[in-house]
């Protein structure tokens, strides 16, 4: 890896096309209908797969978006990473996707922007194939 270590944490939600879209933080909830819209335009027949009732911001993480967020560095235990797979409200006959390798190249590339915890929730998640 190249480049200054910031450790301030990223905030925002990254597309299986490995696309980051910031946004504020704990904002994600509001901002998941954006990613919603940006789903339904570039994943053919998305719409059906999502459950009656069941809030944006769980449906795109299930479909393959990733959720992040950090309150920057001082803020022990804030920073975040939510994997789809990590989403704990779905059955196992649904629909889930898994991290795609657009966004593991992603994660190579900005793993040095992400906070310490961001950091460990890739770690835990992906292993040692991110290949730091």
């Amino acid at each position: 890896m190249e480049g200054p270590v910031s450790r301030l944490g990223l905030n925002g939600c990254l597309s299986p096309a490995g696309e980051f879209f910031p946004c504020e933080y704990f904002k994600h909830s509001a901002f998941s209908e954006v990613m919603y819209a940006h789903a339904a335009l570039t994943i053919k027949d998305i719409r059906r797969y999502r459950k009656i009732l069941e809030r944006t911001e769980d449906f795109v993480r299930r479909i393959g978006y990733i959720a992040m967020g950090s309150k920057g560095p001082g803020y022990r235990g804030h920073g975040h990473v939510r994997f789809p797979a990590s989403n704990y409200r779905c059955d196992s006959e649904d629909y889930v996707a898994s991290i795609t390798e657009a966004q593991m190249q992603w994660f190579r590339s900005h793993y040095h922007e992400l906070d310490e915890n961001q950091q460990m929730f890739v770690i835990m998640e992906i292993g040692d194939t991110i290949n730091i």
